[in-house]
């Protein structure tokens, strides 16, 4: 069987076992805390949202040195071509592999190179931007 959140709890609340009795006791616990701190609940999670804004901001940023730095390590790796790469790879119509041997790039850098550019610019949603595509994807993508 399949249970949700709350049909969870019910279990919990209605089992005779020591988990269960563990776990009322924490709850029990818990919610005599929220009611002595009514505002507690409502700060922490304001600052759990701000932890988390400034954990993807690391991330983004990162990612983008990241990218930066494999630019730098393959001249062919233009910005331009990243833009590609990620354009590109994002009709699903096209693998790393492919894309590795069209651009003259190593498979694992293509993959590092959607990834990083994914994380920091967010996954690209359109394919009118491919600015750069080479001879050997033509033939395949245009029908």
């Amino acid at each position: 069987r399949v249970f949700d959140e709350q049909g969870c709890y019910i279990i919990a609340m209605l089992s005779r076992t020591a988990k269960a009795k563990a776990f009322r006791k924490a709850l029990s616990a818990f919610m005599v805390r929220l009611r002595q701190h009514p505002g507690a609940a409502a700060k922490a999670s304001a600052e759990l949202k701000k932890l988390l804004a400034a954990k993807k901001a690391q991330r983004i940023e990162f990612a983008a040195l990241e990218l930066e730095i494999m630019q730098r390590k393959y001249p062919a790796l233009t910005k331009r071509v990243t833009e590609s790469l990620a354009h590109l790879y994002a009709t699903g119509h096209i693998s790393h592999e492919r894309l590795g041997l069209a651009f003259g790039l190593p498979v694992g850098v293509v993959r590092k190179v959607i990834g990083y550019y994914s994380e920091a610019f967010g996954a690209p949603v359109s394919v009118e931007i491919p600015l750069q595509i080479p001879a050997p994807l033509l033939p395949e993508t245009v029908h």
